[in-house]
Formats: C-alpha cells, sequence, structure tokens
C-alpha cells in the first residue's frame, strides 16, 4: 500500500509526482534515489536514496516510499 502523497505546501497543488532514478551500471548495483515534484510550481522535496545490494530489488520501492514520508513531513 502507497502512502498518500500530501498537497504542495506552496501552490496548494494535489497532482505530484514521485521521480526515481537508479545510479550504476546495473540494475543490482549503485544507489536508487527518489523525490516527490509538484507538477504545477516544481517544487521538489528532499531527496531519499538507498544502497542497492545484489538481489536487493525492491530497494527502487522502499526509497520512493521514504521519498514521500520526507515529503509529507515537510508540510506538518
Amino acid at each position: 500500500m502507497e502512502p498518500e502523497i500530501k498537497p504542495c505546501p506552496f501552490c496548494g497543488n494535489q497532482k505530484l509526482k514521485v521521480e526515481s532514478k537508479h545510479h550504476g551500471t546495473h540494475y543490482y548495483s549503485g544507489t536508487h534515489s527518489a523525490t516527490v515534484r509538484c507538477n504545477k510550481c516544481h517544487a521538489r522535496g528532499p531527496t531519499a536514496s538507498c544502497k542497492v545490494e545484489k538481489g536487493k530489488y525492491p530497494a527502487d520501492e522502499q526509497t520512493e516510499q521514504r521519498a514521500v514520508e520526507l515529503w509529507n513531513e515537510r508540510i506538518n
């Protein structure tokens, strides 16, 4: 279950996107990072990152969930 993303604290927009990137030569090595971005004013939340270990494929999902948590925390 994905956590709910709270509206943008700057413009109130509810259309937000989780942007995710993998940094490394293979999917099973390197790092994975994610951030939440507002589609209207382009505000970005804090970046969450995770080192990807061989065989640890849910790193992208975990990092995206953490990015949403960080976004939601800064609005409180």
